[in-house]
């Protein structure tokens, strides 16, 4: 829900990316439901099981925390999140 309202800076807009690039949304926490004028570019990943613990915040809090955050990230981008979050 958020991805949709972020300020991402003069001349940019999700409604400038969405007409380049679709948007898959894994429900976590409840469903979500994009409005009418973005139903045919954001469309929900069915993953089954439950994700709600999947969460980039808590990757972010445990890196600063100094705790093992390697087990909730794929290995093949350890690095860059090293990278980013650094």
């Amino acid at each position: 829900e958020r991805i949709l309202t972020w300020d991402y800076g003069p001349g940019f807009s999700v409604d400038d990316m969405l007409r380049q690039f679709g948007l898959l949304v894994a429900a976590r926490q409840g469903e979500f439901e994009p409005p009418a004028d973005l139903r045919n570019r954001v469309r929900t990943l069915n993953l089954g099981g439950g994700f709600d613990e999947v969460s980039s915040s808590l990757v972010r809090v445990k890196m600063l925390a100094g705790e093992p955050w390697e087990p909730l990230v794929p290995d093949p981008i350890h690095q860059l999140v090293r990278e980013i979050y650094r």
